[in-house]
């Protein structure tokens, strides 16, 4: 019966004992930056850049002005700052990049030979009341190095230890400094340095690989481009001289028909009238004139812009360029098409206000040119006049100039058949 008793008394004992010793375990919290998940106490308070303004942290910790605070984090490169009310303490993680750090890549991929060399130019310093001591830092996962600078001469000496390591490319560092130049106590720092783990770590060879490669395709964008804008200057140089040379052309043909036609309209010599077609000029022909005459009559060039513009884009984020940069191109792109929408817009406006009131026009096509007939006005042209013709939705836009024609409805023909009209100007064109 003793024995019984004792071994329950026992039990009762260790049971409470687990309890309490569970209870004892102190809760931590989870914060990750840089590829880096740290385990910090559940009485840390971590403040950083996406901490509100606002937020009762701020005051907890000390921090009166808070938007000068993050000012001086900028300046500094400050990540973010741990602080620990029970001692008073603060730790400042900055990550920072540099040719050294971009050389090094991983100072887990240092030999023991490249490791102490390195460790040894932290000490180097050109201020003769600043003295560091550098020496290795023991850490789970990766090569840590422990710097303690103290800084004399002044009438506040300082005493800071740091402890970093370089990953990816880039320099950590946790620093924690006392103003009065005494001893640091490092207890803190080694409760947010030792359990801290890198989630990733690229090798620094294929972190170079990926940094050639995005380096190449971004070559190969620009050598397109480039070849692109020259492609289109010359073959635009090649077209503006033969254009010019057809407009000359076509000028003294032109005035050699009017120097004709006047010649027999005053004999009396009318020809007959192949095609007649009567339409009102109104804001809905101008507005599809307008529509056409910006966007679908130049389809394949916004095509092609499209197309380029989405592989700047796909190689922009393939080759994991900032962020940043990634919204100016999309930025860029959306200014783009706004401002052609916007032109198109306003031309509307301003155009369609010549047409308030519906315009009859009379157009009559005969064997060697056509005219257009409205309230006073009669104006003859040269079907050699005529840049080209193109149909969209219900209408039939003859061009006279580059951004110019004149419209005819399909269902206005009073006079032939759309048909036969289509392809009697064809042949016309064709002869241009």
């Amino acid at each position: 019966m003793k024995v019984n008793k004792l071994l329950k008394i026992v039990s009762v004992i260790v049971t409470i004992s687990l309890l309490l010793s569970n209870n004892a375990v102190a809760k931590t919290q989870e914060y990750e930056v840089q590829d880096m998940k740290l385990e910090l106490s559940e009485d840390v308070i971590i403040l950083d850049h996406d901490l509100e303004t606002s937020s009762p942290l701020w005051e907890q910790a000390g921090i009166e002005d808070v938007k000068s605070q993050k000012e001086e984090y900028n300046k500094m490169g400050v990540v973010a700052s741990f602080y620990k009310k029970q001692t008073d303490t603060y730790i400042n993680l900055l990550c920072k990049t540099s040719t050294k750090s971009h050389d090094i890549y991983n100072m887990s991929e240092l030999s023991e030979d490249e490791l102490d060399t390195f460790i040894a130019t932290l000490m180097e310093s050109t201020d003769e009341n600043t003295k560091i001591q550098a020496e290795r830092y023991d850490h789970a996962q990766v090569p840590f190095y422990k710097l303690v600078i103290n800084v004399t001469g002044s009438n506040q000496p300082i005493t800071e230890v740091i402890y970093g390591t370089i990953v990816n490319g880039v320099s950590i560092t946790f620093d924690i400094y006392n103003p009065n130049g005494d001893t640091v106590d490092e207890t803190f720092l080694k409760e947010v340095v030792d359990p801290l783990t890198f989630t990733k770590i690229v090798p620094r060879e294929e972190a170079y690989r990926l940094e050639n490669e995005s380096k190449m395709k971004l070559i190969i964008v620009a050598v397109v481009i480039a070849i692109l804008i020259l492609s289109m200057y010359i073959i635009g140089k090649k077209r503006s001289k033969e254009k010019n040379n057809r407009k000359k052309e076509r000028i003294k043909k032109i005035e050699d028909f009017r120097v004709k036609l006047r010649s027999n309209k005053e004999e009396g010599i009318v020809e007959k009238i192949l095609f007649e077609n009567n339409i009102d000029y109104d804001k809905n022909v101008l507005k599809e004139f307008i529509i056409y005459n910006r966007f679908v009559k130049h389809t394949v060039m916004y095509v092609i812009l499209a197309l380029l513009f989405l592989v700047i884009l796909y190689l922009g984020i393939s080759s994991d360029s900032s962020i940043i940069s990634i919204l100016v191109v999309i930025a860029l792109g959306g200014g783009f098409i706004y401002a052609q929408i916007n032109a198109m817009n306003k031309q509307i406006e301003i155009y369609t206000k010549r047409y308030e009131k519906p315009e009859n026009n009379c157009i009559l096509f005969y064997e060697n040119y056509f005219s257009v007939k409205k309230k006073g006005s009669v104006m003859d042209y040269p079907y050699l006049q005529i840049h080209k013709v193109s149909q969209y939705k219900e209408y039939i836009f003859v061009y006279i100039g580059s951004d110019t024609a004149i419209y005819l409805h399909k269902e206005k023909f009073t006079t032939g058949t759309v048909e036969e009209f289509l392809e009697y100007i064809k042949k016309h064109i064709d002869k241009i």
